[in-house]
């Protein structure tokens, strides 16, 4: 359940709110699109809520604040960047920082930090990480993108996409 989450909502959800197309002609050319556009900006920032729900009937609310800096010596993401987040529903909150010497996760509540050795992170689970993700498993094996409504915030209209990587029904 836990993957579901990360690996179809939180695309659905970033593509929600990011994605300003009207019309989905090719679906994987918005998906790129977007991709293009951030790839163009030497940084970028935004701040994000993810809803998730797993195993249990319980809510985890995550606010993000999230940080990216081009670096194009950079051969694992081409970013340096910094993710803090902030669970709602928990006490639980951390600042990821990465650079050109690693990965460092700080928690804030307890004063303690130590190195990563894993290239696991919540970059994968970032808007620019989600879309190639996104982007990569869709050239694999495409599945269908659907287009919602659109949706007014400050005065700007955002279109809706939802991306079903997976079939829902079991045998058959």
């Amino acid at each position: 359940m836990i993957y579901f989450t990360k690996k179809i909502i939180r695309p659905a959800l970033c593509l929600l709110v990011f994605l300003y197309s009207n019309k989905v002609e090719a679906q994987i050319s918005s998906i790129q699109h977007l991709i293009d556009r951030l790839e163009g900006f030497k940084n970028f920032s935004y701040q994000s809520v993810h809803k998730k729900r797993d195993m249990s009937p319980d809510t985890t609310i995550a606010l993000n604040k999230e940080l990216f800096s081009k670096d194009q010596n950079d051969k694992l993401f081409g970013y340096h960047y910094r993710i803090e987040t902030n669970h709602t529903t928990e006490t639980f909150h951390t600042i990821q920082i990465y650079t050109e010497k690693g990965l460092f996760i700080l928690s804030p509540s307890d004063s303690t930090f130590f190195a990563e050795t894993d290239t696991h992170s919540d970059y994968y689970e970032s808007l620019i990480g989600e879309l190639k993700s996104l982007k990569e498993f869709y050239n694999k094996k495409p599945f269908k993108i659907s287009m919602l409504r659109d949706t007014i915030v400050n005065g700007v209209a955002h279109s809706h996409l939802i991306a079903n990587r997976y079939d829902k029904l079991e045998n058959k």
